[in-house]
């Protein structure tokens, strides 16, 4: 692994900048409307099987997070509160590789990419067990 300082290219400033409006979009609407969750729509997989996907809570994890409850976001999804960790540490370095004109970049060997994705998978499948045993304990 290595990090490198980058020229900026117009490409990626514009995702970092796309992504950066969506965070604060996901934050200014978390704080001003109160119950933001009670609107999120249901999950389609949950509503067929009746029990959760690898993936719910992450939109509740946004909005706890927007309203600064880590732990209530940590409990919600914590697959999605490390993402959104990493999404923050990586958006404040690129805006500050915005005002200095020097991207920061991660390069990663084939090995580390390969191993980096496994471990992905393993978290979600992590997440998705959580995610079942919260559900199964809050039903009993």
């Amino acid at each position: 692994m290595e990090l490198q300082l980058e020229t900026i290219d117009p490409g990626r400033r514009t995702r970092v900048l796309l992504t950066g409006g969506i965070a604060v979009t996901v934050v200014i609407a978390a704080r001003c409307i109160p119950d933001l969750t009670a609107l999120l729509p249901p999950c389609p997989f949950r509503l067929l099987s009746g029990i959760p996907c690898p993936f719910c809570g992450a939109a509740r994890c946004a909005v706890h997070l927007a309203n600064l409850k880590p732990l209530a976001a940590a409990g919600t999804s914590p697959f999605f509160f490390l993402v959104y960790l990493w999404w923050i540490a990586s958006t404040a370095a690129t805006a500050a590789g915005l005002l200095l004109q020097r991207m920061p970049t991660v390069k990663l060997s084939r090995r580390e990419s390969s191993r980096l994705r496994r471990i992905v998978v393993l978290l979600i499948g992590f997440n998705w067990i959580y995610l079942l045993v919260e559900t199964l304990l809050r039903e009993h």
